[in-house]
């Protein structure tokens, strides 16, 4: 017998991940202005390569089982990331990584040049046009790196397990802390959030941890009598990361670099984890970089 044991999920995986309106986004009133901003270049602290890891959700189409609800063809839009994206300038990257994989790099960088040239951006009115091809323009990076690598894996399996065989001891667990765990991220007003302040909430590190969590650790909660069905299916997840990681850790860079990485914010967390370990790389949080917070009211 099987029944649906993650009522929570479906729900919890759109939160982080983008639920907004197509249309006009909201209009700005108010400016609240921080007693110090943090826009001007870090000091390095160490021989350590400068990376800023910043996770985003997908602007266009994407085949991922979470979506976003979002117009890139909308001038407000647009104009909103590229605001964004002129305050991230201010990092200054030489080297730009994005979520493609790395066999449509040559496509990806031809799309890029003629950007640079004619300012259109062909194929590529997502993320990676909309920022990572606004951000190159602005810093002069002369290419686009692709570190993505494609592995799929069942994050549904709980729900496919025999539930009279799962373990419930796991089972417990989770329906005693997860549900709550969801409730919080609803909580946070997410929804109502103007696209900069999704993106704003999606790097800090609670929205990392919570991706993390929701995509991979989870399911190491359900498991039947020696298998671990769920352990399996998070391991596969955390190796198209590792895989990915591996791509990145093949980009030519120097101590004198300083690299953008771009992609899902799902990616973005593991990266985290794995950047901060690194002996070769030191990690610059994007919100030093964010503008100021706004107030907003609805038209």
């Amino acid at each position: 017998m099987r029944k649906q044991i993650l009522p929570f999920l479906c729900v919890a995986l759109g939160i982080f991940s983008c639920q907004n309106q197509k249309g006009d986004t909201k209009a700005v009133t108010k400016a609240e202005v921080p007693a110090k901003t943090k826009l001007e270049i870090q000091k390095p602290k160490s021989d350590k390569v400068q990376v800023m890891n910043f996770g985003t959700f997908h602007m266009g189409y994407t085949p991922d089982a979470t979506t976003v609800d979002f117009d890139e063809h909308n001038a407000k839009n647009q104009t909103e990331v590229r605001t964004l994206v002129k305050s991230l300038a201010a990092f200054k990257p030489t080297v730009i990584c994005v979520e493609v994989i790395p066999e449509n790099e040559a496509q990806l960088n031809e799309a890029y040049q003629k950007f640079l040239s004619s300012g259109e951006l062909g194929e590529y009115v997502d993320e990676n046009g909309l920022v990572a091809f606004e951000l190159g323009k602005l810093a002069g990076v002369k290419k686009i790196y692709a570190i993505d690598h494609k592995m799929g894996y069942n994050y549904r399996i709980a729900s496919d397990l025999d539930q009279d065989k799962v373990g419930k001891a796991g089972v417990a667990n989770y329906e005693a802390y997860y549900p709550q765990y969801f409730k919080k991220a609803q909580e946070s007003g997410y929804d109502t959030l103007s696209v900069t302040e999704k993106l704003r909430l999606s790097n800090t590190q609670e929205a990392l941890d919570f991706y993390l969590t929701i995509n991979a650790d989870q399911l190491t909660h359900f498991k039947t009598d020696g298998k671990f069905e769920g352990a399996d299916e998070a391991a596969k997840y955390y190796k198209r990361n590792l895989r990915m990681f591996a791509n990145f850790n093949q980009v030519p860079v120097t101590k004198n670099d300083r690299i953008f990485i771009l992609m899902g914010a799902s990616h973005t967390a593991f990266f985290q984890d794995f950047l901060r370990r690194s002996p070769v790389y030191e990690t610059v949080n994007p919100l030093d970089y964010f503008p100021p917070k706004v107030t907003q009211k609805a038209i």
